[in-house]
């Protein structure tokens, strides 16, 4: 495309010549360099890559009166009113894996200093929802998906140009480039997670992943940042409609 353009920029100045052969050949230059830079300079257009097996998308909007709550649980999210959220939420909501359940500890949890449920139900909001096999819906999306691997060892890649190094630093050779899909955890001949960079601080830290070969392919090893990476098993939302009234009936993270 850029030289079918310059082509064309080299035929008009030909014709120019032609039809100015008393101009001085100084100002045909500088003519012909600016063409040839306003050429250069503009953009190419490429074709985006679709996204990958597990982007967000919305089922939800098929389920019958699903769009109205979802509208007031992203509003109630997005303007921390606690009171929306409760409302919305049933009494016996499950807010974990150890009984202390219901609205009255989801209201403190949410009022207690320093707490970052907020912050983690506003990533919820931006992950997609799935109508479920019981007739209600889960965020993300991708938790109502089919996973094959151990889900506590199952991370999301959540963005579609995630590079995949040979070692955890940006100098590194680059592998591929992972574009929301799932990838298994690596862990070192101790046991633990293979980490770099500076594990004390997220947005410095790398993970050692191995993404699954596909048709029998072998896995392939490498580092990601840690910022790019959402564990299957992190926060997730459930919500079903009882009587006619959507609610929300879990809000946990963990299996």
């Amino acid at each position: 495309m850029r030289l079918t353009s310059l082509a064309c920029a080299a035929s008009v100045l030909m014709l120019a010549a032609c039809s100015q052969s008393d101009a001085p050949s100084e100002e045909l230059g500088l003519a012909a360099e600016e063409l040839v830079d306003s050429v250069l300079d503009t953009p190419v257009a490429t074709e985006e890559a679709p996204l990958g097996p597990l982007a967000p998308r919305d089922e939800c909007t098929t389920l019958d009166g699903a769009e109205d709550f979802l509208a007031m649980f992203k509003g109630a999210v997005a303007t921390r009113d606690t009171a929306v959220l409760v409302a919305l939420t049933a009494e016996d909501v499950k807010l974990g894996f150890g009984g202390n359940d219901g609205a009255d500890v989801l209201r403190a949890d949410l009022e207690a200093e320093g707490s970052t449920l907020w912050y983690e139900l506003e990533k919820i909001t931006l992950l997609g929802c799935a109508a479920n096999d019981f007739g209600g819906l889960t965020m993300p999306w991708y938790f109502a998906q089919d996973f094959k691997g151990d889900a506590f060892e199952t991370y999301i890649v959540t963005t579609d140009d995630g590079p995949l190094h040979a070692e955890p630093r940006e100098s590194s050779a680059r592998l591929a480039i992972l574009n929301w899909q799932e990838v298994r955890l690596r862990f070192g001949e101790d046991g633990t997670m293979l980490v770099g960079g500076n594990p004390e601080v997220r947005e410095e830290s790398w993970i050692g992943v191995s993404v699954p070969g596909e048709r029998g392919e072998e896995p392939m090893n490498g580092f990601i940042r840690a910022t790019q990476l959402r564990s299957l098993v992190d926060y997730r939302m459930l919500a079903s409609s009882r009587n006619g009234r959507w609610r929300i009936t879990a809000i946990l993270a963990g299996d």
